[in-house]
């Protein structure tokens, strides 16, 4: 299940918390991890009650708090550098400040990019990821939270 923004705010894992107007998530599928966007201005602001309660309902190793704002901010710069000029164009200085939304980072790249990548979130998504290579891994705690997870979900599936 994907969700998005204050969507999380509806959704549990503890069935003993659960009251009508939120949604269990281990009644869809008992197998579960959750990815959450740290959504902070700093690499140490507080991350807010609901993801707290999620990450700590699901519990750690199930769960995987972001530690750049966004989950694109784990995208390296020559990834968006190579996807900004072959797909529309653009020479850019790509930096992906940690802390910034990436529509921020792109905008601050050049600034003749008229690319509004909180608009089609869906579609440029699809595009970047055929300019990710394995090189692009190495972003903070991308490759531990990666392996971490093809872990679970290979022993959900033995």
């Amino acid at each position: 299940m994907f969700y998005g923004g204050r969507l999380l705010a509806n959704l549990t894992f503890d069935f003993d918390w659960f009251k009508s107007e939120v949604i269990p998530l281990l009644k869809i599928n008992r197998n579960a991890f959750v990815v959450l966007d740290r959504d902070g201005k700093t690499m140490n602001a507080k991350i807010n009650d609901t993801k707290n309660r999620i990450s700590k309902e699901i519990g750690d190793n199930n769960s995987w708090i972001t530690k750049g704002r966004e989950i694109e901010n784990y995208l390296s710069d020559k990834t968006i550098s190579n996807w900004l000029l072959e797909k529309h164009g653009y020479k850019s200085n790509f930096s992906n400040e940690k802390n910034t939304k990436p529509e921020d980072n792109i905008a601050n790249s050049n600034k003749t990019i008229n690319l509004k990548y909180n608009s089609s979130k869906t579609v440029y998504s699809s595009e970047i990821g055929n300019f990710i290579d394995k090189d692009s891994l190495d972003i903070l705690d991308l490759k531990e939270n990666i392996v971490n997870l093809i872990d679970k979900i290979k022993g959900w599936n033995e």
